[in-house]
């Protein structure tokens, strides 16, 4: 029982940093793509964009112009 939720947590660890790390590098390549494009985009915008699910939509809305 020890051992199932030692692997448990070990499991649910490596899973918590997989996806903080991938959430990290897509807030990242948000911001150079950004800057990239002549927009000024904060880190904190394109967290939330990225924490909430909608980093890929506010790519097209900074592709469109149509960025606020």
């Amino acid at each position: 029982m020890m051992l199932e939720g030692s692997v448990l947590t070990i499991c649910l660890l490596a899973w918590l940093f997989l996806k903080t790390a991938k959430q990290t590098d897509e807030r990242q390549e948000l911001v150079e793509f950004a800057r990239g494009q002549g927009v000024e985009l904060t880190d904190s915008r394109a967290a939330r964009a990225v924490a909430a699910g909608r980093g890929e939509e506010l790519r097209e809305r900074i592709v469109a112009g149509s960025f606020s």
